[in-house]
């Protein structure tokens, strides 16, 4: 008996899956590219600013390479997890100087997410 209610249980839950992935990924043309517009309009608005956090990424990455001074342990740079570490130092330094871009992207990739979740 424990057997039925638990096959029930996941047969339901399976179903169930299947018809919110459904759902979710037959998204029309239209819809798509109307999210799209409006993900790259409000994306558009912070173009400069982003500009100014990829220099800073180019920047400081250039620098950590050729010194490494951004990271604190004792590993070359050339290793890869020291890049590793200067790629993550750079991007925490840079993230921390554009909090407002880091910020506004997130909200344009919400508005997408939700433009096309919305009916």
């Amino acid at each position: 008996m424990m057997n039925s209610i638990s096959m029930f249980f996941l047969a339901t839950f399976v179903i169930s899956l299947i018809l919110t992935v459904e759902v979710h990924t037959s998204v029309s043309d239209e819809k798509l590219s109307s999210c799209q517009w409006r993900y790259d309009t409000c994306a558009n608005e912070y173009r400069a600013c982003w500009k100014n956090y990829n220099r800073c990424l180019w920047s400081c990455s250039d620098d950590c390479r050729k010194n490494s001074s951004i990271i604190t342990d004792s590993s070359t740079v050339t290793d890869p997890p020291a890049l590793t570490k200067c790629y993550i130092a750079c991007e925490d330094k840079c993230r921390s100087e554009n909090k407002g871009c880091v910020d506004y992207d997130r909200a344009c990739k919400d508005e997408f997410y939700y433009c096309l979740k919305d009916k």
